[in-house]
């Protein structure tokens, strides 16, 4: 973990810090945000498909049979269930699918957690990370 945050550039000082007060003072969320976030505008862009689209007829389809023993335990349908709870949206499909359809609701709920402030350049972010280090110490 020290190697990959020295060779990203973060300075030196910050490599001792934990990644969620790291995050914090870089101004980035953690990754799984970010994943969440991309899974539901996906979903969301296909429930609003018509059905006779192949990528709404396979988020809509069910397959009978349990899988195979040694299949993957995350499938698609778990980990969309994943990003839903995330979010604090309702795991029903018919639920879901109906918020996805207004694009403004859904893109609110969605996009809430990115609300973050960011830095203009890299001299700003190295100042608030060497300022935020000096501040702790």
């Amino acid at each position: 973990m020290r190697l990959r945050k020295v060779a990203s550039g973060i300075p030196i000082i910050l490599v001792g810090l934990g990644n969620p007060s790291l995050f914090r003072r870089l101004g980035i969320l953690d990754i799984d945000i970010y994943f969440h976030n991309r899974i539901l505008r996906w979903a969301g862009h296909v429930a609003r498909m018509p059905m006779s689209r192949a990528p709404r007829q396979l988020l809509t389809g069910w397959v009978s049979h349990s899988r195979p023993i040694g299949c993957p335990q995350m499938t698609w349908g778990r980990t969309l269930e994943n990003a839903l709870k995330s979010k604090g949206i309702s795991k029903d499909f018919d639920e879901w699918i109906a918020i996805a359809k207004d694009r403004s609701k859904w893109r609110q709920l969605t996009q809430s957690s990115l609300v973050i402030t960011l830095p203009k350049t890299k001299k700003d972010k190295y100042t608030a990370v060497t300022e935020a280090h000096k501040e702790c110490t």
